[in-house]
């Protein structure tokens, strides 16, 4: 993964400088404790139609009707405008991630098997601090 613009595994074939704006504008402002890529495109085996799944990790008190929701959505409009590429969010606060973990819900099998952290610690790292939440 390149390490001044982690959005570039989801979209290789996009312009550095369209991500690189992404990634500043939206993934990186402030509420955002992780952004992890799931799924098919994770694993490298997405065609070029195939959608987006992105995990973001939030704090507690960030409320989705608020700022955070808003600029999710533009965020999805804007990628999937740029990339051709539906973008599908999973949303969990730091909470609810602490309690997948603690009870081995089937959301933490995929992000150990093929997460792939975009923005935020690393994901042992992150499970480890959740796990203390």
């Amino acid at each position: 993964m390149d390490a001044t613009n982690p959005l570039r595994s989801i979209a290789p074939t996009v312009d550095a400088d369209v991500l690189h704006t992404l990634d500043r504008d939206h993934v990186l402002a402030g509420a955002v404790l992780a952004a992890v890529l799931l799924g098919s495109r994770a694993r490298g085996e997405a065609g070029s139609d195939g959608d987006l799944d992105l995990l973001l990790v939030r704090d507690d008190g960030v409320d989705l009707d608020g700022p955070w929701g808003e600029q999710v959505h533009h965020l999805g409009e804007e990628v999937e405008a740029l990339t051709g590429n539906a973008v599908q969010f999973v949303q969990v606060t730091r909470s609810q991630l602490s309690t997948a973990a603690r009870e081995g819900q089937p959301l933490l099998a995929g992000l150990r098997a093929d997460g792939r952290v975009l923005v935020g610690p690393g994901l042992r790292m992150l499970l480890t601090e959740v796990g203390r939440a």
